[in-house]
């Protein structure tokens, strides 16, 4: 019988050849350990998800920034980076990474036992619209913070060889614009933890302070970006300019429009997916109802 089943359990204190025949064999003699796995393995597939999303999505609105930016040029007709490669070092490997490594470290839902068994792979629908509709968002942000700082707070005009961080004339414009996009981009990543706790419940509905690591992980990012922006020699490593009132105002700006606008999306998403679940049990019970007759 057990090994004829799907999955053969056995008690530890059974007999050798049940235990030898059996695929899982429970050592403490409890039943209730099933219960206690099945919700474990939820709760770490549930994380895996969490990071997944939060990292992937970082990577499509930094190649979003990075690929649109590279369309404003200098006078010799050379692209400027929007971000310079050892910024986009600091945003994965500083900023980004540690908050998604909190993130496995998330509890379960009080309610995770009352969902249904995942059968799907990794990469649901689901999964990817949050990839890419975060990722748009950040990116696009970023990349519109970049732009206005370049043609609106600045005079347009990107100087020459600007991309070297030991040469260049005339290039405080495009390295003040690079650091709003920094300061902006890592602003929004860090607050993207947030939407990847539960990307189907809104900020007022999340424990936001339960996951105390994640918490200490995004203030040490933030508190340890602003002095990237104004210490001469790090700011020089990094190819940008210490930001001005305008450039911290953008940068709010990008914030609360990437809060607003991630909140739209996660109440939509979670309406949607409501709707349709409610109209899968009405068409249940309809094929009930019309089996009865039948």
């Amino acid at each position: 019988a057990l090994k004829q089943a799907d999955v053969g359990i056995a008690m530890g204190g059974g007999s050798d050849v049940a235990k030898e025949v059996a695929d899982i064999v429970l050592t403490d003699n409890n039943f209730a350990t099933i219960v206690m796995a099945i919700r474990e393995g939820r709760r770490i597939m549930t994380n895996i998800l969490k990071f997944v999303v939060n990292l992937l999505s970082v990577n499509v609105s930094e190649v979003i920034l990075l690929t649109i930016g590279l369309y404003e040029q200098d006078e010799n007709k050379i692209s400027a980076f929007p971000l310079s490669p050892l910024q986009i070092l600091w945003l994965n490997m500083i900023t980004n990474t540690p908050c998604s490594i909190c993130l496995g470290f998330e509890k379960a839902s009080k309610r995770i036992m009352e969902k249904r068994p995942r059968k799907k792979g990794l990469f649901t629908r689901e999964v990817i619209a949050d990839i890419l509709v975060f990722g748009i968002l950040m990116g696009g942000l970023a990349l519109g913070g970049y732009i206005f700082t370049l043609e609106v707070l600045g005079d347009g005009k990107l100087g020459t060889d600007c991309n070297n961080p030991d040469k260049g004339l005339n290039c405080w414009t495009v390295r003040h614009a690079r650091s709003v996009a920094f300061v902006g981009l890592t602003i929004m990543v860090l607050w993207h933890c947030f939407n990847c706790k539960d990307t189907r419940k809104n900020l007022w509905q999340l424990r936001l302070f339960e996951n105390k690591s994640m918490i200490a992980v995004m203030i040490l990012g933030a508190v340890g970006t602003i002095p990237t922006v104004y210490i001469p020699g790090v700011k020089k490593v990094l190819n940008q300019e210490g930001l001005n009132g305008g450039g911290w105002l953008v940068c709010f700006v990008a914030f609360v429009a990437f809060v607003i606008l991630s909140e739209i999306y996660k109440w939509g998403k979670a309406t949607w997916m409501r709707k349709a679940k409610d109209r899968r049990k009405e068409d249940l019970r309809k094929d009930s109802i019309d089996g009865i007759e039948v």
